[in-house]
């Protein structure tokens, strides 16, 4: 037996220890901080998504990326950490106290491990200098953020977060793309996975922020916001499904058209409601808003799967087959540079032109 390679219960232990570190480390702050104060709506959603990217980093630890895993159990356990010591602080009422700055420093750190996160996927190694130089003004300027905070004496409020952590997101998406590009295999489908649910994620943040801004609903934005991030680690779970893995790039497609539509809608209901005219003021006004809101936004994730269905049926209707004989010959030139043999795309333009 080759020495290096490690037996099952080794590999199981080697591989799955930043995983470990981080789901037991998360569950143990997490109990001590609910013995300590209670549990609040934002509370709970902000535990539960600790406790999802920690289960994430086990996943992704016994598959074998180790770098990235404790990637995602240092921003797991941190931002146990940041909730416990914040929760510690509301209780305490000193907004100077020890726990209140150790919650600034620690939410400060979060946003710093994730952009770190993503300039280092998809194996969580940044490799290049300049990647670990971005890494490091990274760490830097959450330190100076979260320093400067204590210095104040200001918390680092969940609107800070909703902000800032968006802009982090945002700075690192160029390298990410490089990344994505030259990836392959698994690790690409990892990463649309990621991307799928950032995507997701993101729609429904924006969506709640702009009903809660038009109709006052759902009442509290931030936890909506914060509870939609739970698809992120969920999908860095499915993503090491071998069935599912194969999926992502549908997925990530049919995220981003969805993502696109609703953001569409929702704009045009900003500058409609609120350039135009004046935001409903009563409760009937504001129900009527929302429920045409919600039909307009269905109406534009269903436009393009049913537009498609409808131009196929049409398109047999009229001329008895799948595409219009005009088709062929829009597409001749995108066909030529498939390895789609040359008689055979003579064939079909022959074909188009008769029937034309």
């Amino acid at each position: 037996m080759d020495p290096a390679v490690p037996t099952r219960a080794n590999g199981w232990s080697r591989q799955t220890a930043p995983g470990l570190f981080g789901l037991a480390a998360t569950v143990a702050v997490a109990a001590a901080g609910l013995r300590v104060t209670g549990l609040g709506v934002i509370d709970a959603v902000g535990f539960a998504l600790a406790l999802a990217w920690a289960i994430a980093g086990l996943v992704t630890a016994r598959t074998g990326d180790r770098a990235a895993a404790w990637l995602i159990a240092l921003g797991a356990v941190t931002g146990t950490i940041g909730l416990t010591a914040a929760r510690i602080g509301a209780s305490e009422g000193d907004a100077r106290g020890p726990a209140r700055m150790v919650a600034t420093l620690a939410a400060c750190a979060v946003i710093a491990v994730s952009f770190h996160y993503l300039l280092a996927l998809p194996d969580g190694r940044l490799g290049r200098p300049g990647r670990r130089i971005l890494a490091g003004l990274g760490y830097a300027s959450a330190a100076g953020t979260g320093i400067a905070l204590v210095i104040a004496g200001q918390p680092f409020t969940l609107m800070a977060g909703a902000v800032i952590w968006p802009v982090a997101v945002a700075c690192a998406l160029p390298a990410t793309r490089i990344r994505y590009l030259r990836a392959g295999g698994r690790d690409k489908e990892r990463l649309q996975w990621l991307g799928a649910g950032l995507v997701v994620a993101a729609s429904v943040a924006l969506i709640s922020a702009v009903l809660h801004l038009l109709v006052d609903w759902p009442g509290p934005a931030g936890a909506v916001a914060a509870g939609a991030a739970l698809v992120v680690p969920l999908a860095l779970i499915l993503a090491e499904s071998p069935p599912l893995a194969r999926h992502g790039g549908r997925v990530f497609v049919q995220a981003l058209a969805i993502a696109g539509s609703g953001a569409i809608v929702a704009a045009i209901y900003l500058v409609i409601v609120l350039g135009l005219g004046n935001a409903p003021g009563d409760q009937e006004n504001r129900r009527v808003l929302g429920l045409s809101m919600l039909a307009a936004a269905v109406a534009a994730i269903g436009f393009l799967p049913a537009r498609g269905r409808l131009m196929a049926s049409a398109t047999r209707f009229v001329y008895g087959t799948r595409e219009a004989p005009g088709e062929s010959l829009r597409t001749f030139g995108s066909r030529m540079t498939r390895a789609v043999a040359m008689d055979e795309l003579l064939l079909q333009l022959a074909e188009s032109l008769r029937k034309t």
